[in-house]
């Protein structure tokens, strides 16, 4: 065993050790047959088979996924090589594959970054496959070259404690052994062993920010600061240990609490006597509990809420003021209190949003809605044939019907599952997916009328008995909805 190979296995067994690793444990490992993976998968083998007394048993499984980004032939090679090599270490592969274009395509119509979309569907991958196959650690081949490339990109864009953190080694169920390694020692570890791998031609292509950074910055850094990987890993777990530090204090200093309609609150004294840094971070917080799974809310949105109240610091202010709204969210003062809470966010192309705030009948993406009350023989929210029936004071007012968003999720009696992914096991056309009704009050999703389109209706059973008490004697509200074929 080579120096090199000896120092790879001891920083993947410390990864695992200091993860926490018991004995049993089943990993899944995201393997694309690039360098990188291939590299974790083999020193994950290497360890497996010498056995140190140190790191407790465990089993491995691959998971790859099929973006549908580049030529045919390409992915063909790839995945024919990722299964050769889960048949040469008898290994379980879990496969799956977006269709081509298909992500591409939902960049371009919604303004989003691909890079961060083929991301977050391979995440959903990984997640549904460990949920359905009971993996308890999914390992991420990041090493210390994307560490570097991800720090410089976040201090040149601005970013604060949390975000120069860079990209933790351990999170929740994720593992990322090799994030102090070099790529190259990875390299080498591959040629001595002359193990094949693929190339993935995406890397070469500059319209990413992060291929940019890594073929024009990093080079002359490299010259200059060969030794600068050293220096970031440092400077990123300083700045992991000041944003945990800082998640804690701001969490004392700015108590948001739950309020009714799916709101929080926290007193206006309390959050302007707060320094802005534990200001900032609590609404990082919130961000990330409104919407679990979505990418980083920018920092610099959340600077103009200092410049909104400026001079109306310690409260006591009269009536109600919008403070900050956009990404999805909205915070208000009403006299001595801050109220956070999902905003609407105005569709675009093949999307639609309408509010219900009465009975009323409308029209939307294809569907005529009738929303009024509805005698029922027996209290609950349910789901009809046609719609859904609620109980009365069971909704936080205004009701939305919408389109499905990114990164919608809803817990059914199997578990929980995003909806795209639910819209696909029904087997609804991509075409006809928009259409689908979302219906959703302030305090998150109620449920899917997907009967109309080959799907089912059902309510997020998350939501049941969410809101007030049903109201003694009162009659449900029902949403009823006829599709107009077209």
């Amino acid at each position: 065993m080579s120096t090199t190979a000896g120092n790879l296995e001891a920083a993947v067994e410390e990864a695992l050790l200091r993860a926490g690793l018991s004995a049993g444990e089943s990993l899944l490992v995201g393997f694309s047959g690039g360098p990188d993976s291939l590299c974790l998968l083999g020193l994950c083998l290497a360890l497996r088979r010498s056995g140190p007394a140190s790191l407790p048993p465990f089993s491995l499984g691959l998971a790859y996924l099929d973006h549908g980004i580049r030529a045919a032939d390409e992915r063909w090679e790839e995945g024919a090589l990722v299964s050769r090599y889960a048949r040469r270490w008898g290994l379980p592969l879990h496969t799956g594959e977006v269709e081509p274009g298909l992500l591409k395509g939902e960049a371009e119509r919604r303004g989003l970054s691909l890079e961060d979309l083929a991301r977050n569907r391979r995440r959903d991958f990984f997640r549904r496959v460990m949920e359905k196959e009971g993996y308890t650690r999914l390992l991420l081949a990041h090493h210390g070259d994307d560490q570097g490339e991800t720090l410089l990109m976040r201090l040149l864009t601005g970013s604060g404690p949390g975000g120069l953190g860079g990209i933790s080694p351990h999170s929740g169920f994720i593992i990322r052994p090799l994030l102090g390694v070099p790529k190259r020692s990875l390299l080498n570890w591959l040629a001595e062993r002359d193990l094949p791998y693929i190339t993935d031609s995406t890397n070469q292509d500059e319209t990413f920010l992060r291929n940019r950074i890594r073929r024009r910055l990093m080079p002359p850094l490299r010259e200059f600061f060969p030794h600068y990987q050293r220096g970031f890993s440092r400077t990123a777990a300083l700045l992991r240990e000041a944003a945990a530090f800082i998640r804690e204090e701001s969490l004392k200093q700015c108590p948001w609490e739950r309020a009714p309609g799916g709101r929080w609150t926290c007193g206006v004294r309390e959050f302007f006597a707060a320094p802005p840094l534990l200001r900032r971070q609590s609404l990082f917080t919130l961000y990330n509990r409104t919407f679990p799974g979505r990418t980083r809310l920018p920092g610099r949105f959340l600077d103009s809420l200092s410049s909104a109240v400026r001079g109306e610091e310690t409260g006591g202010g009269r009536g109600v003021r919008v403070l900050l709204r956009g990404h999805g969210i909205r915070i208000i003062q009403e006299k001595n209190s801050l109220f956070w809470s999902r905003d609407i966010v105005i569709p675009r192309k093949n999307q639609y949003c309408c509010i219900i705030e009465e009975s009323r009948d409308f029209f939307a993406g294809g569907t005529f809605f009738s929303f009024r009350a509805q005698p029922a023989e027996a209290p609950g929210s349910r789901v009809l044939p046609r719609g859904l029936l609620f109980d009365p004071g069971a909704i936080a007012f205004p009701l939305i019907i919408r389109t499905r968003e990114p990164g919608d999720r809803i817990r059914l009696s199997g578990g929980t599952v995003s909806l795209k992914k639910l819209f696909s096991s029904w087997g609804i056309p991509e075409a006809l997916r928009w259409r689908v009704p979302v219906v959703e009050d302030a305090g998150g999703i109620w449920g899917v009328l997907a009967a109309g389109f080959g799907g089912k209706n059902c309510l997020n059973l998350s939501r049941r008995g969410s809101g007030t008490a049903p109201a003694e004697g009162g009659t449900p509200y029902g949403l009823f909805y006829t599709r107009r074929q077209n």
